[in-house]
């Protein structure tokens, strides 16, 4: 079975996450492994306890077919993490994708994972977190696609799980696509 590593860490914005999980699971029958810095166990920004399924230092990114980064109101517990730059670095140095959404951006700026590229996040992670941008092009658009990077604005949830799809093949179609977006907006 193909992984997928997720990263939890205290206050992460689980309910951006929701759709793209079901769709891994149900469509793509992907194993979803998480992992927090220090394999503690973190309390989502909904308030659900997660107990990690491995820390940082026994990962390594070949392992995984994507590596999604969420937001969330505790962004600063990592977001300047050297050993989750590190990581996000050996990931992009071997082809490995990386979904971003929301504050997460900063963790990717902080990396240097965005130099002479287009991004995007919210509004305010982009103020806070401004010197982590250098040298990139915020857009303030819903979505940013790049070469196996995705960022995305937190309220961008729906067409995030749909992106990351694409880019992973689960829609067998355009229809299936669709009917993916229908789903997540509730137009079903």
């Amino acid at each position: 079975m193909q992984r997928i590593l997720l990263l939890v860490y205290p206050k992460y914005a689980d309910f951006q996450l929701g759709h793209l999980l079901f769709f891994l699971k149900k469509i793509g029958n992907y194993d979803i492994v998480t992992f927090s810095v220090d394999g503690k166990p973190v309390r989502s920004l909904g308030g659900l306890t997660i107990i990690p399924d491995e820390q940082l230092e026994n990962l390594h990114p070949s392992s995984f077919k994507l590596v999604i980064l969420p937001g969330g109101d505790g962004i600063e517990h990592v977001a300047k993490h050297v050993k989750l730059h590190q990581f996000m670095n050996d990931a992009r140095a071997i082809q490995t994708p990386i979904a971003s959404i929301c504050g997460s951006a900063a963790i990717l700026g902080y990396a240097g994972l965005l130099e002479n590229t287009t991004f995007t996040c919210n509004p305010i992670t982009y103020k806070h977190f401004n010197d982590a941008f250098s040298n990139a092009t915020y857009t303030n658009t819903t979505m940013e696609i790049g070469d196996e990077l995705i960022t995305a604005k937190g309220t961008a949830f729906a067409e995030f799980a749909v992106e990351v799809g694409k880019l992973l093949h689960l829609w067998k179609d355009k229809q299936q696509e669709q009917w993916a977006l229908d789903f997540c907006v509730g137009r079903m």
